[in-house]
C-alpha cells in the first residue's frame, strides 16, 4: 500500500469472529487480519492513517464490538523496513444517521501536539456533537469531558474489561464507542504538523 499524500484512508474488512457478533475485535486485530487475508503490506508509512470500519446501520451488523486501540504498531516492508507507532487521535461514531466525534487529546497541551517524553503521556477524551440541540434555525453543539468513562480504553487489557465496564451505570459513551465506531484517525508519532491540524 502506498500513497502520494501524507495520509491514507483504508477500509478494514471483517473476518468472522470466533464468538460471532458477541466477540469483540480490537482495531489492531482488524487491521492485521485485513492485511493478512488480502496479502497486503505497507510500502510507505504516511503521517496519518484513517481506518474505516464496516458499520452499516443497526439491523444488519456484520461486526460486533470493536475496541479502539490507543496506539498501533504498523510495519513497513519497503526499501527501509521499519515499525512505526501511530497514536489514536479521534474516532467518528454513528448509530443510525447522526455522526458524533470523540477526540483523544494529550493532557497539558493547548494545541494537541505531543511534546517531550511520550512514554507516560496521559490523555483526555472529549465528546463533540455539532447538532446536540436546536434553537430556532441554529444547531447547538455540545462538548463533554468523558475521560473518566472512557479511561478503560487506555488500559492494555481493555477487551477483557469491556463487559464489566459497559454493564456499569452511566456508560452510554463507552457503549457508543465500542458498538458504533465508524472511523478511527491515527497520527504517526513525530508528525507534529498533522497532529496539530486535528485541533485547529
Amino acid at each position: 500500500l502506498t500513497a502520494k499524500n501524507t495520509e491514507v484512508m483504508f477500509q478494514l474488512l471483517t473476518p468472522p469472529h470466533p464468538n460471532g457478533l458477541n466477540g469483540a475485535w480490537t482495531i489492531d486485530q482488524l487491521l492485521s487480519e485485513t492485511l493478512r487475508s488480502q496479502d497486503l503490506v505497507f510500502t510507505e508509512l504516511q503521517s496519518s492513517l484513517i481506518l474505516q470500519l464496516p458499520r452499516y446501520g443497526k439491523r444488519d451488523r456484520v461486526i460486533g464490538d470493536v475496541v479502539p486501540d490507543p496506539s498501533l504498531h504498523v510495519h513497513s516492508s519497503g526499501a527501509y523496513r521499519c515499525k512505526v507507532l501511530y497514536q489514536l487521535r479521534a474516532i467518528i461514531v454513528i448509530g443510525t444517521s447522526h455522526f458524533v466525534t470523540y477526540l483523544r487529546v494529550p493532557k497539558g497541551s493547548r494545541d494537541g501536539v505531543l511534546k517531550g517524553d511520550r512514554s507516560h503521556q496521559e490523555y483526555a477524551w472529549l465528546y463533540f456533537d455539532s447538532m446536540s440541540d436546536r434553537v430556532g434555525e441554529r444547531n447547538v453543539p455540545l462538548i463533554l469531558d468523558v475521560s473518566v468513562e472512557l479511561e478503560v480504553l487506555e488500559t492494555p487489557n481493555a477487551s477483557a474489561l469491556l463487559g464489566a465496564e459497559i454493564a456499569k451505570p452511566g456508560r452510554q459513551h463507552l457503549r457508543r464507542v465500542v458498538q458504533d465506531t465508524s472511523m478511527a484517525f491515527y497520527c504517526r508519532v513525530g508528525s507534529q504538523v498533522l497532529e496539530a491540524a486535528f485541533f485547529e
